[in-house]
């Protein structure tokens, strides 16, 4: 019964201390923007990472001096990832233009409710910067989308070619091919990587606790999401 009681009156402080208290929706929302930009960079430095083993599994088969079915087999399940990272990079870029509309379309309405002409201008101002950031964001994802087709298309392309003729004659003579599909991956790696410097610089300049761009790299993906943000859904 005193363990009861006491558990009782831990809730009425949590209550009294501000347990009930809501967030302001304005507030909330900013919150929930800065972590779809942050889940947004942590998807995207694993796609990066998933194109990285691809084109790791194109050396490896270049490099290989005797069985190349093994490396040809690891070469097919690293494109498997990529196509399937590709459909998922296209679907993601769509909900971020959509949950980006949403934030911008919401602040501006409450931009809108201030009565203090000078103070709406600045709000105006600032909102209008937000809305170009979420713009390049945009412009870079279908980059990215693009970029992604571009490296598909080459991957399968030589798969096709070499599942048909798996012998080191036919490798040496794909060298070609395989080197621009080398240079295909890098573009896209690039592509991610311009994409992602942009979607920090966009967080940091919506949240309140910027986190330096040291602290988010882009080739670990298994960084916890910094301390002061949200994830997306929160």
């Amino acid at each position: 019964m005193q363990i009861r009681a006491f558990s009782v009156v831990l809730g009425l402080v949590a209550v009294l201390s501000g347990g009930c208290t809501r967030s302001d929706p304005a507030l909330a929302r900013s919150q929930r923007a800065v972590a779809v930009l942050i889940e947004t960079r942590r998807s995207l430095a694993e796609s990066e990472k998933i194109v990285s083993d691809s084109q790791a599994a194109l050396r490896q088969l270049q490099e290989s001096d005797y069985d190349l079915r093994a490396a040809f087999k690891g070469l097919e399940r690293q494109i498997a990832r990529v196509r399937v990272e590709a459909d998922r990079t296209h679907v993601a870029a769509e909900s971020v233009r959509g949950a980006a509309r949403g934030y911008s379309d919401a602040r501006a309405s409450d931009v809108k409710t201030i009565q203090n002409e000078e103070l709406r201008q600045a709000a105006q101002e600032r909102t209008a910067d937000v809305v170009a950031r979420y713009e390049r964001i945009n412009a870079l994802y279908v980059q990215v989308v693009k970029s992604f087709t571009a490296y598909v298309r080459d991957l399968d392309d030589l798969h096709t070619f070499l599942a048909n003729d798996l012998n080191h004659p036919a490798l040496q003579s794909a060298t070609r091919w395989l080197d621009e599909a080398q240079s295909s991956g890098e573009a896209l790696r690039d592509t991610i990587r311009a994409l992602s410097a942009e979607v920090h610089t966009t967080s940091n300049v919506l949240s309140p606790t910027p986190v330096p761009a040291t602290e988010w790299n882009t080739a670990d993906t298994t960084q916890p999401v910094p301390a002061g943000y949200l994830r997306s859904g929160g």
